[in-house]
């Protein structure tokens, strides 16, 4: 009996069963040992997909806030454009009133430019027909009635002090009339104040 236990454990084929248990056990080892980088690569790999998400809204964030700011831009540059203009037009605009003066049917007032000057010591208004001063004044006044200087006939002018004058004038046709009110403005040049539309030319002899 003796003797058949150590054949036994002479045997070559336990011997081999021995190695493939041993080699089962150290592959099963090894494998249990690599498991857990398998679950941390596992772990590593949804949060580096949560990092891109997140850097992906944030980069969306940021186009979203430019987007904003450019629109929030251009809607004050266009209602600083619309202010400027409608100051501009309210500086031109006129204002036409009815007058319950005899023979004037409305009274107009307007920003009108002035007249540009060659004068350099401008003291007092002329009457000299044909003078730099008188060729100005006139313009101011044709500029006033809304006429062209060719199509103006001039039936009075007078003086309104030192540096104004009052003219009534009609166009050629003599179906409109007007009394135009005509100031010097130092620096500028003679620049219209008020027109007065007027049922009838009062000046005509």
């Amino acid at each position: 009996m003796k003797k058949h236990l150590e054949l036994n454990n002479n045997d070559p084929g336990s011997k081999e069963v021995n190695e493939t248990n041993e080699l089962e056990e150290k592959g099963s080892k090894e494998s249990g040992e690599n498991r857990p980088d398998d679950s941390t690569k596992e772990k590593e790999e949804p949060a580096k997909q949560k990092d891109t998400e997140t850097n992906e809204l944030k980069e969306e964030s940021s186009k979203e806030s430019e987007d904003n700011n450019t629109v929030d831009s251009t809607k004050e540059k266009e209602e600083s454009d619309k202010q400027k203009e409608n100051g501009d037009k309210d500086s031109e605009e006129e204002t036409v009133k009815n007058s319950d003066k005899s023979n004037v049917n409305q009274v107009i007032t307007e920003n009108w430019p002035s007249v540009p000057t060659s004068q350099e010591n401008h003291t007092r208004v002329t009457f000299d027909e044909g003078s730099l001063d008188w060729e100005e004044m006139t313009t101011a006044i044709s500029k006033g009635a809304g006429l062209s200087k060719s199509d103006m006939i001039l039936w009075w002018v007078g003086g309104n002090g030192t540096n104004s004058v009052i003219a009534t004038v009609t166009n050629k046709a003599q179906t409109d009339n007007y009394r135009v009110y005509v100031s010097w403005v130092d620096g500028a040049g003679y620049t219209p104040t008020k027109v007065e539309v007027l049922y009838e030319n009062d000046k005509k002899q």
